[in-house]
């Protein structure tokens, strides 16, 4: 039979299938063919590619063809796709592509896939690139540098243009501020401020 390759439901990994709703992993790689196992686990269903043909040598006797699978697959590649271009809450972005499918969410529950939708997300971020400070000992420089890397990494790619900044009252955050957006207006949080003249009044907000 005629075969197709495709992405799987566990992330980088690939399936064979003919359409048919059975699928298979590549268990072997040999010169001239490809051993296949069934994906369902405890199915012993095999295969074996041979001139890029398939053929079925176990048939599927624990379960049925499951015409299902690639919705599943292209709904979880869905989701992981916009953690990656998208800022929106994960559960926001999981029960909205899940609102759009039909009984697919009891297959793709959101516990189980939280931990790839993190990982994925965190691995799309840019990276902050390492700063040299190993050998400075004043920590109060460290942390204005730490701050200013910061900024300056993410200034040119923001493409922020202040006037006017709103801050608290940290020394090295307000010469970063004023380092990175030359001639800005640095104003003060009268709230902050207040925090530290009356903390019993301020502490009932």
């Amino acid at each position: 039979m005629e075969f197709v390759t495709t992405e799987g439901y566990i992330s980088n990994s690939k399936i064979v299938h003919c359409d048919n709703g059975c699928f298979y992993k590549i268990k072997c790689t040999r010169t001239n063919s490809k051993s296949l196992q069934c994906i369902q686990i405890d199915c012993s269903a095999t295969g074996l590619i041979v001139e890029n043909l398939l053929y079925e040598k176990r048939t599927h006797t624990i379960h049925g063809p499951d015409m299902n699978y690639l919705a599943l697959v292209n709904l979880k590649q869905n989701i992981l796709r916009r953690c990656v271009e998208e800022c929106t809450p994960l559960r926001v972005i999981y029960e909205e592509g899940t609102s759009r499918t039909q009984g697919l969410e009891d297959r793709l529950e959101y516990t189980s896939l939280l931990r790839t939708m993190e990982r994925t997300r965190a691995a799309a971020q840019s990276k902050i690139p390492e700063l040299l400070m190993d050998e400075q000992e004043d920590s109060s420089w460290v942390l204005l540098t730490l701050d200013q890397q910061l900024f300056l990494y993410l200034h040119p790619w923001k493409s922020i243009s202040a006037s006017n900044i709103l801050t608290g009252y940290e020394i090295g955050l307000s010469n970063t501020l004023a380092n990175v957006f030359p001639g800005v207006r640095l104003q003060k949080c009268w709230f902050h401020m207040a925090q530290i003249r009356f903390p019993q009044k301020m502490s009932q907000y």
